[in-house]
């Protein structure tokens, strides 16, 4: 009669039997007893034995050993994850991976996830995060896409922030499938999350990026201790169409003064990647893409040279450092920005108006492609379309043709 299948996770009787070699030997613990039991997440069952002077004893303490290695042993199947693993044990498992994969997620992307996973000291009660929900809380052998749904359904208003645990809930989910812990990926048949809808880019007009150069030159002009670097950080942004965080991020490296060319190579972030305040260089922009050389105006190429030749023609490090030589953050810029534009007829405008102007100008004269390569997105990317360069919608004349 064939022994009865062993669930995951459990154990069978266990047995004892005479060792007749080492009773030959005049050994005393010649009970052999034997426990089959299965880890969670393998096939095949395996096998506890103990050595022990009586039936009994070498019964009892098989058992424990078996009972032991269902807790302590981690199974070949699934080397990493069992269908015991927590999910929110999973879902760190997941970020962790994606610190240490090359190819993996940006600094500030992976910081981004991190503070949807874990619960930050001091942070706003009731936000729903990972930990301490209820699904955090299990099991991931026992989630089934309903769990995931009732996760998910009090925060679906917030688009972006529903959209990211469900991001992280779907890849760290295929972790486990993949590593055999579950046989389906219960967040990948979840409701798909809409990211907010986002109104038609709106750039500046060729009048209003006028009025801002003149306004910013007033500001400074009447403000003589505010910081007028800020000036040169926005001139370099507008003509590299780069987003605040790239023109700040900036070294003298990416700079070649006699070809009036700079290199984008990185952007300055402000979080690490366990998702606390940490401004630092990332040396990579935000995606792949975004490395670019682009040709410089006389204005910046001019403004570079004077700030090279100020601090004694440097060949290395940042262009535009603090007192203590670290990046600017972007919160500064943006804060002098709001400062600048306050009260004004264009307070209405964000650093992202500089990009969303440039793309616009060169889009107008060369097409979305050369638009594309200056500002560092993908060519054919629909991004440029829908977030930088508002869409021109020629009206519709052909009239004459119904009543010809």
């Amino acid at each position: 009669m064939p022994r009865p299948p062993i669930p995951e996770g459990k154990r069978g009787e266990a047995h004892a039997s005479i060792d007749k070699e080492r009773q030959a030997t005049g050994k005393k613990d010649y009970w052999r007893g034997i426990c089959r039991y299965r880890l969670t997440g393998e096939r095949k069952p395996r096998t506890a034995q103990a050595y022990r002077t009586s039936e009994a004893k070498a019964k009892r303490d098989a058992a424990e050993a078996a009972d032991k290695a269902l807790k302590t042993r981690k199974p070949e199947y699934g080397q990493k994850y069992s269908s015991k693993t927590t999910v929110l044990e999973l879902c760190l498992s997941w970020y962790e991976r994606e610190c240490n994969t090359p190819d993996g997620n940006r600094g500030q992307s992976i910081a981004a996830f991190y503070t949807e996973i874990v619960k930050r000291p001091g942070g706003k009660k009731g936000t729903v995060k990972i930990e301490g929900s209820e699904l955090g809380k299990m099991a991931i052998g026992e989630v089934r896409t309903s769990h995931v749904e009732r996760h998910l359904d009090p925060i679906r208003h917030m688009s972006e922030k529903a959209y990211r645990q469900r991001l992280i809930l779907v890849e760290a989910f295929a972790l486990a499938a993949r590593d055999d812990a579950i046989t389906g990926n219960p967040a990948r048949e979840s409701e798909t999350i809409e990211r907010g809808h986002k109104d038609e880019p709106r750039p500046f007009t060729p009048e209003e990026t006028q009025r801002f150069w003149e306004i910013e030159a007033k500001y400074f002009e009447l403000s003589p201790t505010a910081d007028k670097r800020f000036m040169d950080i926005t001139r370099l942004t507008y003509d590299l169409l780069g987003r605040p965080g790239e023109a700040l991020a900036v070294i003298w490296e990416d700079v070649d003064l006699e070809a009036g060319t700079v290199a984008v190579t990185g952007t300055v972030v402000q979080v690490g990647a366990d998702g606390k305040r940490k401004v630092w260089r990332q040396p990579m922009p935000k995606e792949d893409e975004s490395v670019r050389t682009v040709k410089v105006s006389a204005e910046s190429l001019a403004m570079l040279k004077r700030r090279w030749l100020a601090v004694g023609k440097p060949t290395t490090g940042l262009v535009f450092p603090n007192k203590l030589g670290n990046p600017i953050s972007a919160t500064m810029f943006r804060e002098t920005w709001v400062r600048v534009l306050k009260g004004t007829e264009l307070d209405w405008a964000t650093p992202k108006a500089l990009r969303k102007t440039g793309m616009t100008r060169i889009s107008e004269k060369y097409g979305d492609k050369a638009a594309q390569q200056q500002g560092g997105h993908a060519i054919g990317s629909r991004v440029t379309r829908k977030h930088y360069v508002p869409t021109v919608r020629e009206t519709a004349d052909f009239t004459d043709a119904l009543y010809a």
